[in-house]
């Protein structure tokens, strides 16, 4: 029952930390399309379509959303898990958790 309860605690901790790096992380980058967009020659801008562009920082903007919420979550969140176990194994056979960490 407390395992449950702070793996029910570790998980909305983890939701909330992930949410709020996702939405910093992706203000930043729309801040830098903004600036290079800006800059951008006006040429550039003649030769491209607005849906072209558009479409293309959506994608990209789209692919770094869908990855910092499904799999840098799952990464750390598996590691979180792998070092639980690992300290649960060390309080509970010292002798046998260092031989089986070895081979």
């Amino acid at each position: 029952m407390v395992i449950k309860l702070i793996g029910i605690g570790l998980s909305y901790s983890g939701v909330m930390v992930r949410s709020k790096f996702a939405i910093g992380l992706m203000e930043k980058l729309r801040n830098i399309m903004r600036d290079k967009l800006l800059k951008s020659e006006y040429e550039y801008f003649e030769n491209e379509s607005s849906g072209s562009m558009s479409n293309r920082i959506l994608r990209d903007m789209d692919a770094v959303a869908d990855y910092m919420s499904g799999g840098l979550a799952e990464f750390l969140s598996n590691m979180v898990i792998f070092v639980c176990c690992f300290m649960y194994l060390l309080t509970v056979n010292l002798s046998m958790t260092l031989v089986s960490a070895i081979c």
